[in-house]
């Protein structure tokens, strides 16, 4: 991708993601466990949500590793490599579509 087209791409994604932003502010805090995340700790923080440590897991480092960096692990969400309760909290934005074991990858994260 150009960087003009991902920076839309991420645009739209935030602004489909609107609604959930209240709801991670009250319930995404603490340790946050992202799996597939990319770049999207980033706009969290930027829009207020309370994590004090973000760990991104996915198979490829995202381009805009700059601010606020995350502790990234390169893995897949079908295998995490960390121990059950490791966590806070755990979410995965517009991931399972593109997996090929969703069902596997939510029992990861549960």
């Amino acid at each position: 991708f150009s960087p003009l087209l991902a920076r839309a791409f991420y645009f739209a994604r935030d602004f489909r993601c609107r609604p959930m932003f209240p709801l991670l502010a009250n319930f995404c805090q603490g340790s946050v466990l992202d799996v597939g995340g990319g770049n999207f700790f980033i706009t969290a923080k930027r829009r207020g949500i309370p994590y004090t440590q973000c760990t991104v897991v996915d198979p490829v480092p995202p381009r805009c590793m700059q601010e606020l960096t995350p502790l990234f692990v390169r893995a897949s969400g079908e295998n995490l490599p960390f121990e059950d309760n490791s966590f806070d909290s755990v979410l995965s934005l517009q991931v399972l579509e593109h997996v090929f074991s969703p069902i596997t990858v939510f029992q990861e994260m549960t």
